[in-house]
């Protein structure tokens, strides 16, 4: 663990980021686009005309059913796909198909990067039913002229519906609720609990190994990997490089992170810390970063540094591979303390490991 900390003469602060090893240990399932599936059978999620929100982590370069509940006849379906056909919206990007319609996004998909995708639909027939989300961006909205229903005895089919999907899936995760913009931003880049409220399946891809799929919330929805493992017991389970990171409970507010997708541009700020890098990272390096929530400043914790006060928000970021990246806070929105900067100068950045 690293700790950076910052110092003022004048009024100093501490600021602390911890530093760890992330998802790059964790698993992912794999996809071949021929006869690749799961099955959750007796599915007693989220049915019927419930409001819902379906979200996932995703790495492709090709077209392909990502999961499918209820029967294929108009009215008794919800689905989500890579869009193949452009005649339904942009080639390649996020499509749902409900009822007897559809909806579609705009980013092409199949890049071979790790996108975060999210949908949520609103039971009652007016209004944006249907918003669909990449990477924490709201990209389309969507209204039923009918009710749809999915029928509490329907299988979940991932990977597979009439087109088999191509590519990887991590973090796959069902709600009985509409999971608002800031709910998803701030859960995308964190590994949950499973406790959570209104979760009803949670697909972490923590086994590793052999044909089940644990539902790792508490709902015990277990899935059935199908054509997919081989005697050796794991040859669909690969590493995962989607950029989730394992953080301490206690710095999961305002969850943030930089990875391949990112690009140049400065991530979001996590309460006043953003990272920035001169390149492009690849495939597998990433910092996950988060804050224990706390404004103003404390006396506490400071070390040998000359020091009397430090800011009482701390972030821990954790690592995949390479990050080689311009760390920038923001003093007023680390403390609350508008107009409490001073000069750059006056500041010392310290880091602490273990």
């Amino acid at each position: 663990m690293l700790d950076l900390v910052m110092i003022k003469h004048v009024i100093p602060l501490l600021l602390l980021i911890g530093l760890s090893y992330s998802q790059g240990g964790s698993y992912a399932l794999d996809f071949d686009g021929s006869n690749d599936y799961v099955e959750v059978s007796g599915y007693t999620g989220v049915t019927g005309t419930s409001s819902r929100t379906v979200e996932l982590w995703v790495k492709t370069s090709s077209y392909g059913m990502i999961s499918y509940w209820g029967t294929n006849s108009c009215g008794w379906r919800f689905g989500l796909r890579i869009n193949s056909n452009s005649d339904y919206g942009t080639l390649g990007a996020l499509k749902v198909e409900i009822g007897c319609g559809y909806t579609s996004g705009t980013t092409d998909l199949t890049d071979g990067n790790w996108h975060h995708l999210a949908v949520t639909f609103a039971t009652g027939g007016s209004g944006d039913d249907f918003i669909l989300y990449v990477d924490g961006n709201q990209e389309s909205t969507s209204s039923l002229d009918r009710v749809f229903n999915t029928q509490s005895s329907s299988n979940v089919i991932i990977g597979y519906w009439d087109e088999y999907f191509n590519g990887q899936f991590d973090e796959i995760r069902i709600w009985d609720d509409v999971r608002t913009a800031a709910e998803i931003r701030a859960n995308m880049h964190a590994e949950l609990s499973g406790s959570e409220s209104n979760l009803v399946a949670y697909y972490q891809m923590s086994n590793g190994s052999g044909t089940s799929l644990t539902d790792n919330s508490s709902n015990s929805n277990t899935g059935t990997l199908t054509n997919m493992v081989t005697s050796g017991g794991s040859s669909d389970w690969v590493t995962s490089y989607a950029p989730i990171g394992d953080l301490n409970s206690s710095y999961e507010t305002d969850v943030e992170a930089i990875w391949k997708v990112s690009g140049t541009s400065a991530s979001d700020a996590s309460d006043g810390l953003t990272m920035t890098v001169g390149s492009a990272l690849s495939t597998g390096n990433f910092a996950v970063y988060g804050n224990n929530n706390t404004s103003g400043t404390s006396a506490s914790d400071i070390g040998s540094v000359g020091s009397t006060i430090r800011t009482g928000r701390i972030w821990q970021v954790d690592e995949s591979g390479t990050v080689a990246g311009t760390v920038t806070i923001d003093i007023s929105d680390a403390t609350g303390n508008a107009g409490q900067s001073g000069t750059a100068s006056n500041f010392r950045l310290l880091y602490r490991s273990g």
